[in-house]
């Protein structure tokens, strides 16, 4: 919707910068001068509809409710049931709270999205990537926010590791709800505008809860696609 926009807009800049130079040379008669003056009055528009196009793939970036990659891929697992592997370093509540979203995840989407959580296995590095797993460890300090990170850099995702915020006063429900917006990203979705939305960029004070496009979207990404006869 957004790039069609941006063509009619500068569609019709171009046509109102055509349009007033004749007017302004047949009309009007003017001296090149004057052209120049008439031409650099029309400059607003086009140089307007030129950010609006620039601004083009972002917007369908964002429209389309996924993350995508450099080559224009949604970041989307190639299989799930995904197994969640947390930090013996997070707080009960914390690990709770990655439980509760888990569960919240597959009752409400109607799928097996992720596997029972299990804690690190001895040997296996909390920040390094592993098949299949979900990781959870804690921030560093108090400056560093909650965040996910994909492997590999490009689509079908196969590992993730997804930072908590574990400094600060959070309620019961918010860690659930920063627990699930990171899931979210873990599972392709880019943020969302609608304030109903577990990916919406503010959390606090939310139910825990997905929207009906939350769960449509991942539902339409990670439900069994049908064998053609």
């Amino acid at each position: 919707m957004r790039s069609t926009l941006g063509f009619v807009v500068l569609g019709i800049s171009l046509l109102y910068f055509a349009a007033m130079t004749l007017f302004a040379q047949r009309v009007l008669q003017l001296e090149p001068q004057a052209l120049r003056f008439v031409a650099v009055l029309a400059w607003p528009a086009l140089v307007g509809a030129g950010v609006l196009l620039l601004r083009t793939r972002t917007a369908q970036l964002s429209d389309s409710g996924f993350l995508m990659s450099e080559e224009g891929q949604p970041r989307l697992w190639a299989a799930v049931p995904i197994t969640p592997m947390v930090s013996p370093l997070l707080t009960r509540e914390w690990v709770e709270a990655v439980v509760i979203a888990c569960q919240t995840y597959n009752r409400l989407v109607g799928l097996k999205l992720f596997e029972p959580v299990q804690r690190t296995l001895a040997g296996i590095a909390i920040d390094k990537p592993g098949f299949g797993l979900v990781k959870f460890r804690p921030s560093v300090g108090t400056e560093e926010g909650a965040s996910a990170q994909f492997f590999p850099e490009e689509p079908p995702t196969s590992s993730a590791l997804v930072t908590l915020p574990v400094f600060g006063d959070h309620t019961r429900d918010l860690k659930i709800m920063i627990v699930m917006h990171e899931l979210g990203h873990v599972l392709g979705l880019a943020h969302d505008s609608d304030v109903a939305s577990v990916m919406h960029p503010t959390l606090d004070g939310r139910p825990v809860a997905l929207s009906l496009r939350d769960m449509h979207r991942i539902a339409e990404a990670y439900a069994p696609k049908p064998f053609a006869a």
